[in-house]
Protein backbone atom coordinates (compact mmCIF):
# COMPACT_ATOMS: atom_id res chain seq x y z
CA UNK A 1 0.00 0.00 0.00
CA UNK A 2 2.82 2.55 0.93
CA UNK A 3 4.46 2.19 -1.80
CA UNK A 4 2.42 4.16 -3.39
CA UNK A 5 3.97 7.35 -1.66
CA UNK A 6 7.64 6.64 -1.99
CA UNK A 7 9.55 9.57 -3.09
CA UNK A 8 12.90 10.95 -3.82
CA UNK A 9 17.00 11.02 -4.79
CA UNK A 10 19.27 9.22 -2.77
CA UNK A 11 17.89 7.62 0.04
CA UNK A 12 15.28 10.21 0.44
CA UNK A 13 17.23 13.31 0.27
CA UNK A 14 16.50 14.08 -3.35
CA UNK A 15 18.63 14.31 -6.14
CA UNK A 16 18.52 17.01 -9.16
CA UNK A 17 15.58 19.07 -10.06
CA UNK A 18 13.58 16.29 -11.04
CA UNK A 19 13.71 14.52 -8.02
CA UNK A 20 13.23 17.88 -5.78
CA UNK A 21 10.20 18.05 -8.06
CA UNK A 22 8.98 14.35 -7.13
CA UNK A 23 9.79 15.13 -3.51
CA UNK A 24 8.12 18.19 -3.45
CA UNK A 25 4.70 16.14 -4.61
CA UNK A 26 5.42 13.06 -2.41
CA UNK A 27 6.08 14.03 1.27
CA UNK A 28 3.37 15.11 3.54
CA UNK A 29 0.32 13.24 5.33
CA UNK A 30 -2.18 11.71 2.90
CA UNK A 31 -5.24 10.11 3.96
CA UNK A 32 -6.15 6.72 1.65
CA UNK A 33 -9.10 4.68 1.14
CA UNK A 34 -9.08 1.01 -1.29
CA UNK A 35 -11.82 -1.26 -2.53
CA UNK A 36 -10.82 -3.67 -0.23
CA UNK A 37 -12.60 -0.99 2.34
CA UNK A 38 -8.69 -0.15 4.02
CA UNK A 39 -8.19 3.10 5.33
CA UNK A 40 -6.02 5.62 7.02
CA UNK A 41 -2.73 7.81 6.59
CA UNK A 42 0.30 7.65 4.83
CA UNK A 43 2.79 10.20 5.95
CA UNK A 44 5.73 10.53 3.71
CA UNK A 45 9.12 12.34 5.52
CA UNK A 46 11.75 13.88 3.25
CA UNK A 47 13.94 12.05 5.01
CA UNK A 48 13.71 8.33 3.54
CA UNK A 49 11.12 7.55 5.72
CA UNK A 50 7.55 6.89 5.79
CA UNK A 51 4.39 5.28 7.69
CA UNK A 52 0.73 4.50 8.12
CA UNK A 53 -1.76 3.77 9.95
CA UNK A 54 -3.93 1.13 8.68
CA UNK A 55 -7.23 -0.05 9.77
CA UNK A 56 -10.43 -1.31 7.77
CA UNK A 57 -13.91 0.64 7.14
CA UNK A 58 -16.13 -0.28 9.76
CA UNK A 59 -13.79 -1.09 12.62
CA UNK A 60 -13.66 -4.51 11.22
CA UNK A 61 -9.56 -4.14 11.63
CA UNK A 62 -7.89 -3.08 14.47
CA UNK A 63 -5.89 -0.39 13.19
CA UNK A 64 -1.83 -0.77 12.80
CA UNK A 65 1.23 1.12 11.78
CA UNK A 66 3.83 -0.41 9.64
CA UNK A 67 6.73 1.95 7.99
CA UNK A 68 9.36 1.58 5.67
CA UNK A 69 11.87 3.73 3.70
CA UNK A 70 11.69 5.17 0.52
CA UNK A 71 14.26 6.29 -2.69
CA UNK A 72 13.88 7.26 -5.79
CA UNK A 73 17.02 8.24 -8.41
CA UNK A 74 17.73 7.64 -11.79
CA UNK A 75 14.11 6.87 -12.69
CA UNK A 76 13.74 4.23 -10.19
CA UNK A 77 11.61 4.49 -7.25
CA UNK A 78 12.10 2.25 -4.20
CA UNK A 79 10.00 1.18 -1.29
CA UNK A 80 11.41 -0.49 1.23
CA UNK A 81 8.92 -2.21 4.32
CA UNK A 82 10.30 -2.71 8.05
CA UNK A 83 7.83 -4.91 9.79
CA UNK A 84 8.02 -7.98 11.99
CA UNK A 85 5.45 -9.62 10.20
CA UNK A 86 6.51 -12.39 7.00
CA UNK A 87 10.23 -11.27 5.55
CA UNK A 88 9.98 -8.59 2.67
CA UNK A 89 13.70 -7.84 2.73
CA UNK A 90 13.48 -6.94 -1.34
CA UNK A 91 12.41 -3.48 -1.97
CA UNK A 92 9.32 -2.79 -4.52
CA UNK A 93 10.70 -1.38 -7.13
CA UNK A 94 8.77 0.62 -9.64
CA UNK A 95 11.75 0.78 -12.86
CA UNK A 96 10.18 3.24 -14.47
CA UNK A 97 8.87 5.74 -12.47
CA UNK A 98 8.53 9.42 -13.45
CA UNK A 99 10.48 12.42 -12.37
CA UNK A 100 7.63 14.35 -11.94
CA UNK A 101 3.87 14.17 -10.85
CA UNK A 102 1.05 16.60 -11.96
CA UNK A 103 -2.52 17.10 -12.66
CA UNK A 104 -4.09 15.16 -15.22
CA UNK A 105 -1.15 12.83 -15.01
CA UNK A 106 -1.61 9.54 -15.66
CA UNK A 107 0.65 6.22 -16.56
CA UNK A 108 0.77 2.14 -16.30
CA UNK A 109 4.41 1.54 -14.05
CA UNK A 110 5.53 -2.30 -13.74
CA UNK A 111 6.49 -3.44 -10.14
CA UNK A 112 9.23 -5.57 -8.98
CA UNK A 113 10.37 -7.57 -5.74
CA UNK A 114 8.87 -6.53 -2.51
CA UNK A 115 5.44 -6.02 -2.57
CA UNK A 116 4.72 -6.90 -6.04
CA UNK A 117 4.00 -10.21 -4.62
CA UNK A 118 1.10 -9.28 -3.57
CA UNK A 119 0.27 -6.29 -5.28
CA UNK A 120 1.17 -7.53 -8.91
CA UNK A 121 3.55 -6.49 -11.84
CA UNK A 122 2.52 -3.44 -12.62
CA UNK A 123 0.06 -0.73 -10.75
CA UNK A 124 -1.70 1.91 -13.04
CA UNK A 125 -1.40 5.96 -11.99
CA UNK A 126 -3.78 9.14 -12.64
CA UNK A 127 -3.82 11.84 -10.78
CA UNK A 128 -6.63 14.06 -11.07
CA UNK A 129 -8.07 16.81 -9.35
CA UNK A 130 -6.23 16.27 -5.88
CA UNK A 131 -6.68 12.80 -5.96
CA UNK A 132 -3.95 10.54 -6.55
CA UNK A 133 -5.02 6.80 -7.65
CA UNK A 134 -3.45 3.04 -8.00
CA UNK A 135 -4.94 0.74 -9.60
CA UNK A 136 -3.10 -2.83 -9.45
CA UNK A 137 -5.24 -4.53 -12.06
CA UNK A 138 -3.86 -8.11 -10.84
CA UNK A 139 -4.59 -7.80 -7.39
CA UNK A 140 -6.82 -10.61 -6.09
CA UNK A 141 -5.59 -10.99 -2.12
CA UNK A 142 -9.33 -9.56 -0.56
CA UNK A 143 -12.70 -10.89 -1.67
CA UNK A 144 -13.79 -8.01 -1.55
CA UNK A 145 -12.08 -6.99 -5.04
CA UNK A 146 -12.28 -10.95 -6.41
CA UNK A 147 -12.01 -10.28 -10.29
CA UNK A 148 -11.47 -6.46 -9.97
CA UNK A 149 -7.78 -5.46 -8.79
CA UNK A 150 -7.48 -3.23 -6.07
CA UNK A 151 -7.64 0.51 -6.49
CA UNK A 152 -5.94 2.75 -3.66
CA UNK A 153 -7.01 6.62 -3.26
CA UNK A 154 -5.08 9.14 -2.17
CA UNK A 155 -5.98 12.56 -0.96
CA UNK A 156 -3.44 15.06 0.82
CA UNK A 157 -3.90 16.02 4.35
CA UNK A 158 -4.67 19.78 4.89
Amino acid sequence: MASVVSACGGKGSGGGVFGQAFKAFVVGDWRYESTAAHQGVVTVAPDGRWSAEVGKAGGKLSTVTIEGRWEFGGGRLAAHLDWSGPPKTAPCVVPGAPDGVGEGFSGRFPMDNGWSEDLGAATEVTYRNGELTLHFPTYAGFEEVEGAGLTVRCTRRK
